[in-house]
């Protein structure tokens, strides 16, 4: 199973794609057919719901119908006159009890249940799989389907129907947040990608940025380009937060109320200003007896401040590595890594060492004699 699935689309069919995903592990369901949509979920994951405590709560195989996430009928699987079964047109099929359930939430109320999404409690078994191929749904969510089931519903409206395999084990958070910050990540990706374009003018330097970025999880997400833009100031200069908050509201919300918030001034500046905490995280340098350091955004030492001369390295960098710092000590240069430890990379044996804007990063001289040096500070080639 997947981190991240994209859907079909919206809540309707002319909007962008949405997708669902997981902060933490991953998706408790898999999509063994078809491809599901923004309301197929919502009618999935709500009828589990039901037909899971359903089951827990009487022991007994039980099955809804939903419809644009509301119950048309929901029942188990106790058996049914024969009466009953001409009512709920079912007479002449052979009825398991997990079937049985389901002709009775799609009886309860026909009409309704026309187009519906189905959740049953059980492994789905051949008999289920019959009535529900000759019903009129969109799909079903089941925690297992038997071989014989999956090959009837796979062949369901010319081989499109949803068909979803839940974890039964699956405990969702027992709170749900909007997840703006998502959003607000995936505009930042891609500004970031303009911002390469811009700097190298290069696909592959976009690609290998986001090929680095695929499997974070959202904080790792967030943290990376924080890290990114503090790196990379130039970067940031011409982002305007408001901008990208309204921007990734209207890229990637599904839902009219995501676009809300926008003429909700007290909601939108809230949310302002908590991505400007997760993504203006700006170090500072710190003087002390007329020695420089490094203090994080939180106040914490990344450089003591012990040297003649800092610089923070600005390079234009998309493999999201923590550039060593250029620094003085007693008259020499050398590298040191921003870790709170003064990590020496490369050391204070140079005369001087300058940046290049492409790798090898550092180019250092020792008399008349210069040196490229990479990001852990191994003399590469002698100019």
């Amino acid at each position: 199973m997947a981190k991240e699935l994209e859907l079909k689309y919206g809540c309707n069919p002319n909007q962008k794609p949405s997708r669902i995903f997981m902060q933490e592990g991953e998706l408790p369901i898999e999509v063994l057919n078809g491809r599901p949509g923004y309301i197929n979920f919502l009618d999935a994951f709500n009828s589990w719901q039901l037909v899971k405590e359903l089951k827990e709560a009487t022991g007994l195989p039980s099955a809804a119908s939903f419809k644009h996430v509301s119950p048309a009928g929901a029942a188990v699987g106790i058996e049914m006159s024969e009466t009953l079964k001409k009512i709920y047109f079912v007479d002449d099929l052979p009825l398991t009890p997990l079937a049985t359930a389901y002709a009775r939430a799609r009886g309860a109320d026909r009409m309704s249940s026309y187009g519906d999404f189905i959740a049953l409690s059980d492994t789905c078994d051949e008999a289920t799989a019959r009535l529900i191929n000759r019903e009129v749904s969109d799909g079903v969510i089941a925690p297992d389907y038997t071989l014989e089931a999956l090959e009837i519903l796979k062949n369901k409206r010319k081989g499109t129907y949803n068909i979803i395999k839940i974890d039964p084990a699956y405990k969702p958070d027992p709170i749900e947040r909007k997840q703006i910050r998502h959003f607000v990540c995936k505009e930042m990706e891609r500004q970031i990608h303009r911002y390469i374009k811009a700097m190298h003018g290069s696909k592959g330097h976009m690609l290998r940025f986001e090929e680095h970025l695929k499997d974070f999880s959202l904080d790792e997400k967030e943290q990376a380009i924080a890290r990114y833009f503090d790196l990379n100031r130039k970067a940031a200069s011409g982002l305007d937060l408001k901008i990208i908050l309204a921007r990734a509201m209207a890229n990637y919300s599904d839902t009219y109320i995501y676009l809300q918030l926008l003429q909700d001034e007290a909601k939108f500046e809230r949310y302002l200003k908590m991505i400007c905490e997760i993504y203006c995280q700006n170090h500072e340098i710190i003087e002390h007896e007329g020695k420089f350091g490094i203090l994080d955004h939180h106040g914490n030492v990344l450089v003591s401040p012990r040297y003649d001369f800092l610089r923070t390295c600005y390079v234009y960098v998309d493999d999201l590595v923590t550039i060593p710092i250029i620094a003085q000590k007693d008259g020499k240069m050398g590298l040191i890594a921003p870790d709170g430890k003064d990590t020496i990379v490369a050391p204070f044996r140079y005369d001087d060492i300058s940046l290049r804007d492409e790798p090898p990063y550092f180019e250092a001289r020792i008399g008349t004699h210069t040196y490229l040096l990479d990001t852990d500070g191994i003399e590469l080639d002698e100019l």
